[in-house]
This record gives C-alpha cells, sequence and structure tokens, in this order.
C-alpha cells in the first residue's frame, strides 16, 4: 500500500515539474457538499488532460532544498482532491456512486507530505511545522520513511537512499479556509518555508 500512494505521490510531483497550470479559483471547505463532490468527480474522471491540472496547485517545489538535480517538495491532499483521485482510478464509477460513497462520510483527513530530495540520507528527521492565522497546527498523525533513488531493472541491492519522505496528517475539519503555512527546518540548519492559499483551493 505504502509503494502504491508512493507512486502516485511522484506522479504528482512530476507533473507539477513540468506544467505550470491553473484551476479555477474555489475555497476550501468542510465537509464536502454534493456539487463539490459531483465537481471533484468530472474533473478526476476527465480524459481531456484537465486531470492533470487537478494536482498542479496543490504541490509547490521548495527551492531552498534543492541540490543539483535533486528537488524537494511539498503536496497537500485535501478532501476535494481524495474524492478526484477516487475518481480518476475507480473503474464503472459514476456521479452517483461518489455522492454516495462521499456525502454521508466524506474523507476525514488532511494530508501534508513532504518530499525531502538532498541526494543523501538524512542525519535526522526533519522537522515540519504547519501553521494557520498563527496559529500551529498539530498533526493527529506522523510518518516518514526513506527515500530511494530509482533503480534501472532487477538489482540485487537495494538503491541508495537520497532523502526522505515525511507525511502529517490533520483532521480535515479543523482546517481553515484560510492561507495554510509550511515550514521545514533540517537538521543541518537548512530551511524552506511555503504557503497554499486554502480561500482559493478546495
Amino acid at each position: 500500500m505504502r509503494a502504491m500512494k508512493t507512486t502516485q505521490w511522484v506522479r504528482v510531483v512530476a507533473i507539477v515539474a513540468v506544467m505550470g497550470v491553473t484551476i479555477p479559483a474555489f475555497a476550501y471547505k468542510y465537509p464536502l457538499t454534493s456539487t463539490s463532490i459531483r465537481e471533484a468527480y468530472f474533473l478526476g474522471s476527465s480524459t481531456n488532460g484537465t486531470e492533470r491540472e487537478i494536482f498542479a496547485e496543490y504541490a509547490h517545489r521548495l527551492p531552498e532544498l534543492t541540490v543539483g538535480v535533486y528537488f524537494s517538495s511539498v503536496t497537500i491532499e485535501t478532501p476535494y482532491t481524495q474524492v478526484a483521485q477516487r475518481a480518476r482510478a475507480a473503474f464503472n464509477y459514476t456521479t452517483e456512486d461518489a455522492i454516495e460513497e462521499f456525502l454521508a462520510k466524506p474523507p476525514a483527513m488532511f494530508r501534508v507530505r513532504v518530499l525531502l530530495c538532498r541526494g543523501h540520507a538524512e542525519a535526522e528527521t526533519p522537522k515540519v511545522m504547519v501553521s494557520q492565522a498563527g496559529a500551529t497546527l498539530v498533526a493527529s498523525e506522523f510518518n516518514h520513511w526513506p527515500h530511494h533513488a530509482a533503480g534501472g531493472g532487477r538489482r540485487a541491492t537495494p538503491t541508495p537512499i537520497i532523502g526522505e519522505y515525511l507525511e502529517l496528517e490533520f483532521a480535515a475539519s479543523k482546517i481553515e479556509a484560510a492561507p495554510l503555512t509550511i515550514e521545514i527546518e533540517t537538521s543541518d540548519g537548512r530551511r524552506a518555508q511555503t504557503a497554499f492559499d486554502l480561500d482559493e483551493l478546495n
């Protein structure tokens, strides 16, 4: 399961690396309404290229932590994008199916995912601070695992560790339609900061 989530995550980061697109402005809201579920469904199930644009504004590169060909990034996953991802991946899945699945029980978690990639393993797990309106948000769950270099076919030994994945989960109901600031600090004193305008992102 973690391998699948990591693969999907890397695909999102790759989209950000090559696209400078924007999507229509929304505002974060929770719980989801039938209208927002329907919009997320159509965005996720689109086959005209729009589905690739869904995540473009939900992932930011971190130039302060870029080292040569290695780059770091932050991605947020809102309940809205989770519905879109579900529609994107499912087969024989209709608008009615999405509304039935998510209206009564919308995704409960808001996720912040950090890909810290500087070409080497981190000496210590970096600190990640998330805040809104000057108040620090406390994650209900925090996980991290190594980021390995891509393999070149079958290998007898694991590929080198070139970074770290970090994932923080927050109750979606505690997130507001306001700028969300994310700060990262590494053990060697490097810092990076980015903000997502949740008054414009669903």
